[in-house]
């Protein structure tokens, strides 16, 4: 059934505008689409022009709750679904490349939106140089569909414009031949009491093709981490001047950093704080490499070979 977009939420209290139907057919689907209070509407014929398949299952009772299904189903690979392919993976600009050792990157920019993403450009391995951009196209792919999706909303809902993801910063903040760092960060609106704002910083793994897992390189459930970690207070040699309000760094504030790496060290940082807290969100200590010995675990000498002290 079609209801009032207005009451898509409350569908089942809602008095239907119309009543769709399909029928599954050999080369795709067919059916009617009937207005409220008429014996006849208009024929529907779906044509199938691809597929996909996916693990993921969620259980639709009403139109409503579909729209939260798909958004749940979101995780697969965008070139599985012929539709959303068409739609994000549109002529893209690339800058110029940035080259570290024997793997490089570029900025792939969507033309349509200007919304930005990185991308691997050189890599010892086609493999992994194909696993890594996976990733990332998944992430320019997830905020051009975010930015496409605000826009096509009236203007009272906060649509109408890209949401701020043309303006959101995404840039590589630190490479080497095996660790790729992504910081991100910016405001985005499209309706609601507040915007959204965020930092954060992704990591990529240019070892094995996938998501940086810290837990190899780093001995985080050691004594030792714990001992490093009390040493992570106001005035510390390893503190930075994250200029955020001083009701950041007092007692009382959960302190759970996001880790990453810079030129200098092991980078922590409180991301993606919700809402009034957001103005605590920033890098607050950096640990340099040679004060993380004894937190190494053996595999952390593929990584950072200068580096790696026992």
């Amino acid at each position: 059934r079609e209801y009032d977009p207005a009451c898509y939420l409350q569908s089942d209290q809602c008095p239907a505008k119309a009543s769709f139907s399909l029928t599954p057919r050999p080369d795709g689907l067919s059916g009617q689409w009937i207005a409220a209070g008429r014996l006849s509407g208009f024929p529907v014929m779906l044509k199938s022009v691809g597929d996909r398949k996916t693990d993921a299952r969620m259980p639709v009772h009403e139109a409503a709750e579909l729209y939260y299904a798909l958004d749940d189903l979101s995780y697969y690979e965008v070139s599985e679904n012929p539709y959303l392919w068409r739609q994000l993976a549109a002529a893209t600009d690339y800058g110029p490349e940035v080259r570290a050792g024997t793997v490089s990157y570029v900025m792939a920019t969507d033309k349509g939106t200007g919304i930005h993403y990185p991308r691997l450009s050189r890599h010892p391995s086609p493999d992994i140089l194909t696993r890594v951009n996976r990733l990332l196209d998944r992430e320019r792919y997830r905020m051009t569909q975010y930015g496409l999706d605000c826009r096509a909303q009236s203007e009272d809902a906060g649509g109408g414009t890209l949401g701020g993801w043309d303006e959101y910063d995404s840039e590589v903040s630190f490479i080497t031949e095996t660790v790729m760092v992504i910081r991100e960060g910016g405001s985005t609106y499209c309706g609601g009491a507040y915007p959204n704002n965020s930092f954060r910083y992704a990591l990529y793994d240019l070892r094995r093709g996938e998501l940086l897992d810290m837990n190899r390189l780093l001995k985080l459930d050691s004594p030792e981490w714990g001992h490093l970690r009390a040493k992570l207070q106001p005035g510390s040699a390893y503190g930075l001047d994250p200029q955020s309000p001083q009701d950041c760094l007092g007692e009382g504030f959960d302190h759970d950093y996001s880790l990453s790496f810079n030129d200098k060290g092991l980078v922590f940082s409180l991301t993606d704080l919700p809402h009034v807290i957001g103005a605590c969100m920033g890098d607050y200590y950096v640990v340099p490499y040679a004060d993380l010995k004894g937190l190494w675990r053996p595999e952390a000498a593929l990584y950072f070979p200068r580096h790696y002290h026992k």
